[in-house]
């Protein structure tokens, strides 16, 4: 369990299966609350999936390939059905649809808790600089306004330069980005 995942009622319902976790997203399996039995295979081959792996490739590139979308992957080949249902898989892996485990939507922040909700992955991204997570929830809050996209991503730009790197800066960002818009359209 990740440290950001808020217990909302007891898991002991959990405990019937064998393996479990759920969907984060109709696309993700994902690990921010994963449970098993001792031993258990589905597990151990996640785990093996891992060996020898680096995170330097040998052409110097960094291998950023999340621990989700491994798991995912390995679940696919297990007959996941990326549908956001209840299932188990081929190698007894028990997936939870989103409102169980993963109410938050990661894209608008918002939570739609429901009676199935155990626990809320709140992606608070701590591995992640400062600039980042503030982007993240700017966006977010921008989402939920309704604020239409292209503003959107110049507002939070602007707020996150001017936060960040100073009121200036934000100030001559955008007049940067106003002039080469004149500029192209000119």
């Amino acid at each position: 369990m990740d440290t950001d995942v808020e217990v909302i009622k007891p898991l002991d319902d959990l405990l019937q299966f064998h393996a479990v976790s759920g969907f984060e997203s109709v696309k993700y399996i994902p690990t921010g609350l994963m449970a098993c039995e001792k031993n258990n295979p589905a597990f151990s081959e996640f785990l093996r999936e891992y060996d020898g792996l680096h995170f330097i490739s040998q052409d110097g590139t960094q291998d950023i390939t999340t621990n989700c979308v491994r798991i995912t992957n390995k679940c696919l080949e297990y007959g996941l059905r990326l549908d956001n249902t209840e299932q188990t898989l081929a190698n007894g892996f028990h997936i939870l649809p989103i409102d169980y485990l993963c109410p938050k939507d990661l894209q608008t922040g918002k939570i739609n808790l429901t009676a199935n909700t155990y626990t809320i992955h709140h992606f608070n991204g701590s591995w992640l600089p400062e600039e980042t997570r503030y982007r993240t929830r700017l966006s977010q809050k921008m989402l939920s306004l309704h604020v239409p996209g292209r503003i959107s991503g110049r507002l939070v730009n602007f707020m996150a330069d001017k936060k960040f790197r100073g009121l200036s800066f934000a100030v001559k960002s955008l007049a940067k980005k106003f002039v080469n818009r004149i500029t192209k359209e000119g």
